[in-house]
């Protein structure tokens, strides 16, 4: 585990934003588990994705920057998949 991650685990609070790698606004974060977090994503199809710590580019200050695309995350949503990976 990097310390990004160890970071992660126990910094990121749920109702933080969550961005993805274009800064455009995913979501915010519902839930925080071991190895991932879980984000709820607000439009035209409303869901909950889970996201692993090891997709975080960033986090802090109630901002997790992920370091996946907004089309991965498209896709995990359009697809009914419950995470990115």
């Amino acid at each position: 585990m990097d310390e990004l991650e160890a970071v992660a685990r126990t910094e990121i609070q749920p109702g933080w934003d969550v961005v993805d790698a274009d800064d455009q606004l995913v979501g915010t974060v519902d839930g925080i588990g071991d190895a991932s977090f879980t984000v709820r994503v607000e439009g035209p199809v409303d869901a909950v994705i889970g996201v692993a710590y090891t997709d975080i580019e960033s986090a802090d200050d109630g901002r997790v920057v992920l370091a996946v695309s907004g089309e991965d995350l498209d896709a995990a949503i359009d697809t009914g998949v419950p995470d990115i990976r």
